[in-house]
């Protein structure tokens, strides 16, 4: 892909919170272990999701989702959120999650000497994604906050025209609570909404 590649992105950094006080007890293998198995629950949840991984940096990774792909975005930060814990168990540390999210236009392609040139987005957005914050959380720009708006109502289209036609339907969206100033969480609700319109929701 030509560096002069520009194009709309969904932006996704995480990092652990906490990390360079929990490592700093273990020895250098011992880092290295832990990192490995942090970078895999990393690549597994954004590769399911149609994310890309562009780089890995410490304990830090930064991965790309198209432009329509907000709630993957979302999704993936939790399923790495969900993986935490058990990767944080087997070393023996306490960490937490700290992801951003954010959707701009950058230049993405393949940059460095030519013998060694690599994938890599470059940008303000960039910049902008990583000056959201840090700490435990996830933190959603506006702009994905407003496309998961636009998701929901598609959903009330999708789920009136089935009502019409007498089709049950299954309903996953994120839930994502925010305000000013505050660190976003996201919940996954799981909703089943038949005939009836009944409702169950798991969080």
């Amino acid at each position: 892909m030509p560096i002069t590649t520009e194009t709309r992105l969904v932006l996704l950094s995480v990092d652990l919170a906490g990390y360079t006080r929990c490592v700093a007890a273990l020895d250098t293998l011992g880092v290295a272990r832990f990192i490995d198995d942090w970078y895999r629950a990393c690549a597994g949840a954004i590769r399911d999701r149609g994310g890309r991984v562009v780089k890995f940096m410490g304990d830090g990774c930064f991965a790309v989702f198209d432009d329509d792909k907000g709630t993957d975005a979302i999704e993936a930060a939790r399923a790495i959120a969900a993986a935490l814990p058990a990767v944080r168990d087997r070393h023996g540390l306490t960490v937490e999650l700290g992801a951003n999210i954010h959707v701009a236009a950058v230049a993405a392609g393949e940059f460095g000497p030519d013998d060694d040139r690599r994938f890599d987005v470059i940008g303000a957005g960039v910049n902008d994604l990583f000056r959201m914050g840090g700490g435990a959380g996830i933190r959603i720009s506006e702009p994905i906050d407003n496309y998961t708006r636009l998701k929901i109502e598609d959903e009330r289209r999708v789920i009136a025209a089935c009502a019409a036609a007498s089709i049950p339907y299954l309903i996953v969206r994120p839930t994502v609570v925010m305000g000013p100033g505050v660190t976003v969480t996201v919940a996954c609700s799981r909703a089943f909404e038949s005939n009836s319109t009944s409702t169950v929701a798991e969080k």
